[in-house]
């Protein structure tokens, strides 16, 4: 990618960030459309927030995804949500212009779209269980009750931050019944999941910073329909979808979901229309040889 004195500046915040495989999607997609655009990862941590949407909106920075664990803590320094970001109370996307800040939230739908292509489940009159309370799990939550679950369960360590979430949804989806599951030090859980149909990880435990680390030792009782959905994609089988496995469950990880909320940001920012097949193909070839060469060099520090 050549950059010039016109080119314009994209970018995502978050604290980690190493993590995150955008950069790899979104300037392939530039290439493709041939849009003078380069997107960088920015690491800003939680204190910083406010100034870091200050310092980029004024360098004329065009937009920037928001990751863990600021999806929440920016909405104080953005001028306006739509209503995705407004309903979940969280915002992974942020468009700069004429001096003004647009929040979005493109995980619900990225979600959405995520589960109807790799999953092909409905939701409607199910019991899906969530574990987090975070932006992600706002996201997901939101999503959930649009595609009319019949219950949802939190699963958390802390049961105010529970309370909080389902509360902060109880006015705009009052059909939806509630519960919430306490996780254990030890990361398990009382309750009975008999009828769950879905397991969603909203947490960043079991990414590549935490990968030996399980948001939930899996309850017992699971049928073997039930789903889980790791929101993880890096590495791209963690534990929890291991232990999945091992149960004879489907699993699925958050690569999907990263694409289509991708896809979304990249046409408000652009105006242009998101190269899906392409993007992905490029996608899965980068994580072939970049896994390939991670497990490579383990051997190696291993002999």
């Amino acid at each position: 990618m050549d950059i010039s004195g016109t080119t314009r500046l994209i970018g995502i915040i978050g604290y980690p960030i190493t993590h995150s495989f955008s950069t790899i999607i979104h300037n392939h997609a530039f290439r493709r459309t041939g849009l003078d655009l380069c997107y960088v990862p920015f690491e800003v941590r939680r204190e910083d927030t406010g100034q870091a949407v200050k310092g980029l909106a004024a360098l004329g920075v065009l937009g920037v995804n928001v990751t863990v664990p600021h999806k929440e803590s920016v909405i104080p320094f953005i001028d306006s949500l739509d209503e995705s970001a407004r309903t979940a109370g969280a915002v992974n996307t942020i468009i700069f212009r004429d001096g003004t800040t647009r929040g979005m939230n493109t995980d619900v739908d990225g979600f959405i779209n995520a589960w109807d292509e790799d999953v092909r489940e409905p939701h409607e009159g199910a019991h899906v269980a969530i574990i987090g309370t975070g932006g992600s799990a706002r996201a997901v939550y939101h999503a959930l009750c649009r595609r009319k679950v019949k219950r949802i369960t939190l699963l958390s360590r802390k049961r105010e931050r529970a309370e909080a979430l389902h509360s902060h949804f109880s006015s705009v989806h009052r059909s939806v019944e509630r519960e919430i599951s306490i996780i254990s030090e030890d990361r398990s859980v009382v309750g009975d999941f008999s009828d769950c149909a879905a397991i969603v990880n909203c947490t960043p435990l079991g990414m590549v910073k935490y990968q030996h680390q399980v948001p939930l030792r899996l309850p017992a009782g699971l049928s073997r329909s039930c789903v889980l959905f790791d929101l993880v994609y890096n590495p791209l089988e963690t534990q929890f979808m291991k232990d999945g496995k091992a149960l004879g469950l489907r699993v699925f990880n958050g690569l999907g979901m990263l694409l289509h909320q991708g896809a979304m940001s990249f046409r408000e920012w652009t105006s242009r229309e998101f190269p899906m097949n392409d993007v992905r193909q490029h996608l899965q070839g980068y994580l072939s040889e970049y896994f390939q060469e991670k497990t490579d060099k383990e051997r190696k520090e291993m002999k």
